[in-house]
């Protein structure tokens, strides 16, 4: 699937592969920031098989800066980073990257609604560039 971002002048491509324990979305999102920096972002985020965010992995050039995040969630909902637990993030059920509207598609799935129907999720938001 590709996107056009219009706001950042960007695009973002990613795919969803079913593995062998659930569910897998990567993608690629390139954009020009306000400030005239090239942003190039890289993830991917594994799910289980009932659409249970997993493991996210994410890294962001930006201009001449590289950030990388990796994390985990267990299935007891425990987010970590590096092995530490991130209790703020003990309520988010999804992840929600804000460079690309393709993590949408995971609570959707999850939630499996019928047309007309909406139910609210949290989900941890991780802005790009941060």
């Amino acid at each position: 699937m590709v996107w056009r971002n219009r706001a950042t002048h960007g695009n973002d491509y990613c795919s969803l592969w079913q593995i062998g324990r659930g569910w897998l979305l990567q993608g690629t999102a390139i954009a020009v920031l306000k400030d005239g920096r090239p942003m190039l972002a890289d993830y991917e985020i594994e799910c289980d098989q009932v659409w249970h965010t997993r493991r996210v992995a994410t890294t962001c050039l930006t201009g001449s800066t590289t950030r990388s995040i990796d994390l985990m969630v267990e299935a007891s909902a425990v987010w970590r980073s590096s092995e530490e637990e991130l209790p703020t993030l003990g309520q988010c059920s999804d992840i929600d990257l804000a460079v690309t509207p393709a993590t949408n598609t995971l609570p959707i799935r999850r939630l499996n609604l019928e047309l007309g129907q909406s139910r609210e999720v949290t989900a941890a938001w991780l802005k790009f560039p941060a």
